[in-house]
Order: structure tokens, then sequence, then C-alpha cells
């Protein structure tokens, strides 16, 4: 007798479903549909919406002109090589005045800008358009700041204390930010330090023994690989220079570059105290 009452409520249960315009996946713990679309790289790497009319603000670069680029085969044991970023400079003067037509700047004094790699060569940077931008030098914090966060970061990569591709997005993201946190002003956030595995540091080259012949000027912020150490003046006008393994060795900007130690000290140069 409860058969035929069992089957009528099977088929009233059914009819609902169709009628309902509802399906077993629109039903509460139902599966979800379609998969999960892949998320964007926040950086968008090399991917440029702006080609002119690009304004640099505040210390910044235009972001729409400029998101910054970065080499693949730029690995921390690449970068962390003395004189990697000299071997991968490349940026033609063509290159360099086309940056200055897409940001409107038709002159300038020699010193006023610096076309600057948003993501350092250091760091891993390219050398693409989309990596560059005419960086003021004032006001302060302008382009030598910028070099100062640039060693800093890598120091802190080839270290072992912050993963290469975190130092990327920070410096690309706002530097003026990381800036702020190693002068200590209030509004300064330290770069996140995501998790990494323990590494030790990477090994720096031997200040090898040869026969000076006197300074040589430096490549930009790099001194050639047959003179190594880096001579600075400072602002009280000190001479100091720094080999390979000094602890202050990548984040200074040398005014000359020595093969030897008793050239720089002939020089006028001394150790650091």
């Amino acid at each position: 007798m409860m058969k035929p009452q069992i089957l009528r409520l099977s088929m009233l249960l059914l009819l609902m479903l169709v009628f309902g315009g509802c399906s077993p996946a629109d039903l509460p713990n139902g599966p979800s549909t379609g998969p999960a679309q892949p998320q964007p790289h926040p950086q968008g790497w090399g991917v440029r919406t702006k080609t002119s009319g690009c304004v640099a603000s505040g210390g910044l670069q235009d972001s729409t002109c400029t998101p910054g680029d970065i080499l693949p085969s730029a690995t921390r044991d690449a970068i962390c090589r003395l004189g990697y970023a000299r071997s991968v400079r490349n940026v033609p003067i063509s290159e360099k005045d086309q940056v200055y037509r897409e940001y409107g700047i038709a002159s300038h004094t020699p010193g006023a800008y610096e076309v600057d790699h948003l993501v350092s060569l250091e760091l891993g940077g390219s050398n693409d358009i989309s990596n560059l931008w005419p960086e003021a030098a004032q006001p302060s914090p302008g382009f030598h700041e910028k070099d100062v966060v640039e060693n800093y970061l890598h120091d802190a990569v080839c270290a072992g204390k912050l993963p290469l591709a975190t130092a990327q997005e920070e410096i690309a993201q706002n530097w003026l930010r990381v800036y702020a946190q190693m002068q200590g002003q209030e509004g300064g956030e330290a770069p996140p330090q995501a998790p990494v595995q323990p590494q030790a540091p990477l090994p720096t080259a031997p200040v090898e023994q040869r026969t000076g012949t006197g300074g040589v000027p430096p490549d930009g912020a790099e001194c050639p690989d047959d003179f190594p150490i880096k001579g600075n003046i400072r602002s009280d006008k000190t001479k100091i220079y720094h080999v390979p393994g000094d602890a202050t060795y990548y984040r200074t900007r040398p005014e000359q570059c020595f093969a030897t130690t008793a050239d720089a000290e002939a020089a006028g140069f001394r150790p650091p105290r």
C-alpha cells in the first residue's frame, strides 16, 4: 500500500526540480562551475598602456608608461656576481632620447635628470623602454637617493634576507616607501620579509694583487672588473676606498676605481674605520 505513495512523491519532487528551473548544481553545496581564472602579475611587467604624454609625479614614474620590466634570466646567483650590472647594461642614446620625448622633456641641463632603470640592473631589471624613465635629481629624494635604495635591496637579496622577486616589486611599486623606511621616517614601511629558506651570503670576488696604474673613472655606479676597488669622496672631502666584501661596498657610489689598495692609498684614499 505504501509503494504507490512513495512513487507519487518521487515524481512530484522530480517535477518540482524541472519546472522550478533548478539543477543539482544550483542546490546548496553543489559543485562549482568553471575553472578558476589565473590572476595577472600585480606589476604587469613590460606592459605599457601609454607611450606619450607621460608624467612623473612626486618622485615616482608614470606607471602607465613605465611599469617596469625584468630579465627572466636574472637569478639571485647572477645578479650577485661582481660586475653583473655592467655586463648587461645596454641603453643606447636613441632609446634615452625616446624616453625624454615620451615624458615631454625637450631639453635639460647636465645632471638634472638620469634615464634610470625603474627596476635596477643590479636587481635583475631589463633595458627595455618599459623599465626606463627620466628621473630628476631635485627635489630630493631623487635619483641619487634611489641609487641608495637599489644598493640596499641588492645587499639584502645577496645576503639571503629578501627574495629577489620581493625586492623587484618593492622598488617598482614605490621606491620612496623603502627609502623612508631606511631613513626611519614615520609612515615608512619595511619591505615585506617573505618566508625564505636560509641562504648563505654569496662569496665576493677577491681583490687580485696586480700592478696598478692609478685610478679610472667608474661606469655609472659600477667599477670595471679589473679595477674593483671603489674610491668614494664624502661631502666633507674625506676619501674612503671600499673593497669587495666590505659591508657597504655595494651601496657605495664610486668617484674613482682602483686595481689595488696601494693605488687607492697613493691617490689619498683610506680604508673605512
